[in-house]
Parts: C-alpha cells; sequence; structure tokens
C-alpha cells in the first residue's frame, strides 16, 4: 500500500468509524491543547524514523526500565502551545533528541533550547 492517495482514504475512513464508534474523538471534540499535541505527535512520529536508526529506536522505553531511552522535543510540546509555534516545528527532527528516561523525567515540560534557538534551528 504505497500509493499515498489510497493511504490517506483508507486513514480517512478508518478514522471516521472510529469518531461513530466513540473511539476516536473529532478534532472539533477535544480542547485546543491536546488538539495541538496530537498533531505534534504526528510530526514527531515521522520525523523521529528519519532521525533515528532502528537500532537507536530499540533502545528505546518507559519510565524506570533499566537504560532506557526516550524522545525529548528540546523546544516543549506546552511551551509550543503557547507561543503558538507550529506543531511541524515542534515536531521537527531538529527539536529532538534522545535522551535517558530520567533525564527526560526530571525536565519535565521545561525547554533545553530558547525560543530563539529553536528559530535557528529550522
Amino acid at each position: 500500500m504505497h500509493n499515498p492517495k489510497i493511504k490517506k482514504q483508507i486513514i480517512t475512513k478508518s478514522r471516521s468509524t472510529k469518531i461513530k464508534n466513540g473511539t476516536w474523538l473529532a478534532d472539533d471534540e477535544i480542547p485546543l491543547f491536546i488538539l495541538y499535541k496530537r498533531r505534534v505527535t504526528k510530526f514527531t512520529k515521522a520525523s523521529i524514523k528519519n532521525k533515528y536508526s532502528d537500532e537507536q529506536l530499540k533502545k528505546t522505553g518507559l519510565c524506570g526500565v533499566e537504560g532506557a531511552f526516550q524522545i525529548d522535543h528540546m523546544y516543549s510540546i506546552k511551551s509550543g502551545f503557547i507561543n503558538g509555534i507550529l506543531p511541524n516545528i515542534i515536531g521537527s527532527k531538529e527539536n529532538l533528541k534522545m535522551i535517558s528516561w530520567e533525564e527526560n523525567d526530571k525536565k519535565k515540560n521545561k525547554n533545553s533550547i530558547t525560543l530563539d534557538k529553536l528559530c535557528e534551528i529550522q
């Protein structure tokens, strides 16, 4: 299924079915931050595939898993929402880095780069 047009049709139909079944909220039914986060996640997933190898991604895991790493948004999703930054910029490979789960847990919603730096690396 490599045809982008067919793939988009299938995704649209699948989403429509999930909305009817109550397993997916339509965009107009969810709070703005959750919608923003959903959109960032879409770009993040694509960026991760372009930035990291399968071998690197095998090292990712949940908090508490010994030796696990996590993907960090250097300029946080929350800050991106507050400052009106486009989801594709927050989810871009330039804004992502792999860090230990411990470091990511301590960081929470803090930024490890400034807004100016984010604009520079785009």
